[in-house]
């Protein structure tokens, strides 16, 4: 008996993919089930972080000013990454913030960390200079 080539047995496994490649292309596409309505307008929000809806479909947005401007950008940090993580709540990382950032712990700006408030420290209460807004 005769062995088949390789060629020959690769042409005899792909039959299957090309039939099943042949009758799916025969079938129209369905419709997606998504649809996209533009409803802002010419709203334009800058820097946004979150969105969110209420319930009579009201859509509120948070955006930041922080960007760019005072990010406290972990990746410049990353002695803390471990920590960072680790962290639970909100009121863990206000924790972790004050600690790290305590007044005189820091000499120098770093990355986003710089002296914000303009009162000689670079610390914690550098990070609520800039706000947000909903």
């Amino acid at each position: 008996m005769k062995k088949p080539s390789l060629i020959a047995l690769a042409a005899l496994l792909a039959l299957p993919c090309a039939a099943a490649e042949k009758k799916a292309a025969a079938k129209p596409a369905p419709k997606s089930a998504l649809e996209l309505h533009k409803w802002s307008g010419d709203l334009n929000v800058p820097d946004p972080v979150a969105v969110t809806t209420d319930e009579k479909g009201r859509v509120y947005v948070a955006a930041t000013t922080r960007r760019k401007v005072a990010d406290l950008d972990i990746r410049e940090h990353s002695i803390w990454i471990p920590d960072d993580v680790s962290l639970t709540s909100v009121e863990e990382k206000e924790v972790f913030l004050k600690r790290e950032l305590a007044p005189g712990k820091l000499r120098l700006p770093r990355g986003g960390l710089k002296d914000h408030n303009k009162d000689g420290s670079i610390d914690w209460k550098d990070l609520t200079v800039h706000s947000e807004r909903i």
